[in-house]
């Protein structure tokens, strides 16, 4: 057998009658979240010892989601924000998505444990949905996307300084005024109108 990692088994205590030490068990054996949290034998199918490995599946499932249907991260601060916004509604989206999928029958014959589990699914989305709306008014609140859109507008006009002094150094007389002209309608075309 393949050396497997520790977060593979159970690794619930065993009793001494069955020879002590830890399950050697999948985490997760015979319950709803295989892969994850005690086995059926230590406790696995206990409401208290379900919601947790739920969790942390649904998590695992997400991050595996993420990068196939994510994008990383800048290294500008301001675009972290954004991709932090961004992440928090991928991950409500994800959720909404598995919520809209149960089916109401499937879940009403797995009696009391199909509860169990609807109620996680039904509280991370709710969480998600307050994680959402609390970094979006945060975002609103510093006003962070308008420090972006003036960040590329000063982007943008040091642009067109640099472009401004070649044509300078060109020489071009009476159109010099015409070609700035040209540039500043092209910089409010970038910023949205803006041009103070």
């Amino acid at each position: 057998m393949a050396d497997r990692p520790e977060s593979w088994y159970c690794a619930s205590p065993k009793k001494e009658s069955r020879g002590g030490g830890a399950c050697r068990l999948r985490a997760g054996f015979r319950t709803d979240h295989v892969g994850a949290g005690r086995c059926y034998y230590h406790g696995g199918t206990a409401p208290r010892a379900r919601t947790g490995p739920l969790e942390q599946l649904a998590r695992e499932r997400f991050s595996k989601w993420r990068e196939t249907n994510g994008a990383p991260a800048g290294d500008d601060p301001l675009k972290v924000i954004l991709e932090v916004l961004a992440e928090v509604r991928d991950w409500h989206a994800y959720l909404r998505a598995m919520v809209d999928d149960i089916d109401p029958g499937e879940w009403e014959s797995r009696g009391k444990d199909g509860a169990t589990q609807l109620t996680v699914y039904v509280s991370l989305l709710e969480r998600a949905q307050e994680r959402a709306y609390r970094v979006a008014a945060d975002i609103i609140r510093l006003g962070i996307e308008d420090r972006l859109a003036r960040v590329t507008e000063l982007q943008g006009r040091a642009i067109a300084s640099v472009l401004l002094g070649a044509l300078a150094d060109l020489n071009l007389g009476d159109r010099t005024d015409e070609a700035t002209a040209a540039i500043d309608r092209r910089l409010e075309l970038v910023t949205g109108g803006r041009s103070d």
